[in-house]
């Protein structure tokens, strides 16, 4: 049993109920990052847990000048729109500083949950 909001829950209900909230706050952020996409002048990579995610612009360069990777396309009620990404495991991406690194793309790793490859050229060609 685990005492959550003040009521006595079996294990099972009390993970269901955590999975659930961690799904909303993250389909929260979806606007932020479709905002961010929609500005950016760099592949933004996100880190959500375990992974590392790319979405709608930056997945597509990702693959086209880093490593590809298959992309999934995925419905998102609350912005009411499919939403396309690619994500790989965080502790793979040592290879994909490795390969930025050796084609000249700086890393930026200000921010805590966030970061940002610069240098591609498809951002000055505007593609």
């Amino acid at each position: 049993m685990v005492i959550y909001n003040g009521l006595f829950l079996p294990i099972v209900l009390f993970d269901y109920l955590f999975a659930r909230s961690a799904n909303f706050f993250k389909n929260m952020g979806i606007k932020n990052i479709l905002a961010l996409e929609k500005e950016n002048q760099q592949i933004i990579l996100h880190k959500e847990g375990l992974f590392i995610k790319v979405y709608e612009r930056s997945a597509y360069l990702f693959t086209k000048n880093i490593k590809e990777y298959k992309l999934t396309k995925k419905f998102y009620k609350n912005v009411k729109q499919e939403v396309v990404y690619l994500g790989f495991p965080q502790n793979s991406f040592s290879k994909i500083e490795r390969i930025c690194k050796e084609q000249g793309f700086q890393l930026n790793k200000e921010k805590e949950k966030q970061i940002g490859i610069i240098g591609i050229e498809s951002f000055v060609k505007n593609e």
